[in-house]
């Protein structure tokens, strides 16, 4: 199932790989949506009856949040958000009934992500109290195995662009399919400090879970 709705047959097949891309903007025009990818590896094989399906997602989601600090106390003052240097095509192949995926290393691109409607509440900072954030993000994203060179930009109006570079040193330094990574932003002076999440979580642990089975899900 794609974001686009049910395939039978995944996009540009090229035995045994199969070719798929997230949307650049996915904040327009159902681009979120539409960049997810869900997998069911059972075969059907008898008629009659109900039979289900366990569905998992093979893209990864990126969860960004910007704390209401400082110059950022106006969320209608942040002109965009990109996630920079970011997969935008991947490709997956099946083996013994599981999924595995290549990324496309050549296929870069600038990811808009999606404008949550409600902030999410996070610790800025550790051992910290959680507070509301002033805007909260996330997108899909094609798994990596090398995030080194993404990085978070944010442009705020009457102010050069801040980036957050993502440190792997301090944090996972991949993206899986189907897990959840989220970084918590503070603009200080010219500088961007972050807090990432210490543990890698499935989308079911986060506040922003999908659910999945049945053939239907939610994200």
């Amino acid at each position: 199932y794609l974001g686009t709705g049910y395939n039978s047959d995944p996009p540009t097949r090229m035995n045994p790989i199969w070719q798929w891309s997230v949307q650049s903007n996915q904040n327009n025009n159902n681009g979120y949506q539409q960049s997810d990818f869900l997998y069911a590896p059972q075969t059907i094989c008898s008629f009659g009856g109900t039979s289900s399906l366990t569905f998992s997602h093979k893209t990864a989601k990126v969860v960004i949040n910007i704390r209401k600090y400082g110059m950022a106390t106006d969320d209608e003052d942040i002109e965009s958000i990109t996630i920079c240097n970011t997969l935008l095509t991947g490709r997956t192949y099946e083996e013994g009934g599981e999924l595995k995926f290549m990324g496309i290393a050549n296929a870069l691109c600038d990811l808009t992500p999606y404008k949550l409607i409600v902030q999410n509440k996070v610790s800025f900072e550790a051992n910290e109290p959680a507070e509301t954030a002033l805007a909260s993000y996330q997108a899909l994203v094609i798994p990596d195995n090398d995030i080194n060179q993404i990085s978070i930009e944010i442009k705020m109006k009457g102010y050069s662009p801040f980036k957050y570079v993502i440190n792997t040193s301090s944090a996972h330094n991949k993206w899986e399919n189907g897990m959840q990574y989220t970084y918590n932003l503070t603009i200080k002076g010219e500088k961007v400090t972050a807090t990432v999440s210490g543990t890698e979580m499935t989308w079911e642990d986060g506040d922003n879970g999908g659910s999945g089975g049945n053939g239907s899900v939610e994200i």
